[in-house]
């Protein structure tokens, strides 16, 4: 395990630490910062915060496949509902899916990056 300079996702002081995964949401998060012309910070787990970032991982995994559950059964009931009501259109798809996309969205209140 490589250790670098940074910032602890948990308890958010400068220290050495274990540097979180890049996906997504990091890589994101350090282009937003590069444009605001911010300075490079690398996202670390400090030794002490390791165990819980670990476990909030785990919750946000689990949360993640309920969340996509969740979204698809509401996709489909509302598909559903309006092919009975015979009045299915793009709209109603749009919105279906808006929604869906919505609930998974709220997913990432949870997100805790992952570390090696």
């Amino acid at each position: 395990m490589q250790k670098e300079n940074g910032v602890c996702f948990g308890c958010g002081k400068e220290t050495n630490g274990t540097p979180a995964k890049a996906d997504w949401i990091i890589s994101g998060a350090r282009k937003f910062r590069s444009l605001l012309s911010l300075p490079k910070k690398q996202t670390v787990a400090c030794t002490a915060c390791m165990p819980s970032l670990r476990e909030k991982r785990e919750k946000f995994e689990k949360s993640q496949g309920a969340y996509r559950i969740g979204a698809a059964a509401v996709f489909l009931v509302l598909i559903l509902l309006s092919a009975l009501a015979k009045s299915i259109d793009a709209g109603m798809v749009l919105s279906a899916a808006a929604a869906a996309l919505f609930i998974w969205l709220l997913s990432f209140f949870r997100y805790s990056p992952k570390f090696d």
